[in-house]
């Protein structure tokens, strides 16, 4: 028999009380800063260990950032639903990191597609994302969000459905979604 005593949480700070803190960061940009040229936008939400997991997400775009996306054929909600749509719907690619400590598992390879209606919104999106680590494969995680559209300034404003925590019995504890 053997014991121990737990003195401090996360990177040497106090034990979380009876609920985790949460204060993800977020930071986002562009590649190209001249006005009225065309550029990748980038935004990574993190999260520290010993802070709640991300339950979902809502990005409220600034008015002006815009996306020609009169050549992208919108992915139908079956497709969209099954992780199975085509590359003439994809818009972008994802990287998620999981797990704990300071060099958390990184998973490339995941990819986002423009959908049709969905939620009640104009439009919709698909993050499709492998769940490979080495041998281990698990299939794919599915994440659809909504993209609603200010009638009055065109601002976007994007929100996920639920994250996932667990896949097949696996905690996930993501840390990155980039």
């Amino acid at each position: 028999t053997s014991s121990f005593q737990i003195e401090h949480g996360p990177h040497g700070g106090p034990c979380p009380g009876s609920s985790l803190p949460f204060s993800p960061s977020l930071a986002a940009g562009t590649t190209n800063i001249n006005a009225g040229s065309f550029s990748a936008l980038t935004t990574t939400i993190s999260r520290e260990d010993g802070q709640q997991d991300m339950q979902s997400v809502q990005l409220h775009m600034p008015a002006g950032l815009e996306g020609l996306l009169s050549n992208v054929k919108l992915c139908p909600e079956g497709q969209a639903n099954e992780g199975t749509c085509g590359p003439e719907s994809q818009i972008g690619e994802t990287i998620v990191s999981v797990g704990l400590g300071g060099d958390p598992f990184t998973v490339t390879g995941g990819k986002v597609y423009l959908t049709e209606k969905y939620a009640g919104a104009p439009f919709g999106l698909s993050i499709v994302n492998p769940a490979v680590a080495g041998p281990f494969n698990l299939g794919k995680v599915i994440v659809r969000a909504k993209i609603e559209i200010d009638p009055h300034t065109a601002a976007l404003t994007i929100t996920t459905g639920e994250i996932p925590h667990i896949l097949k019995g696996i905690p996930l504890q993501i840390k990155h979604v980039n």
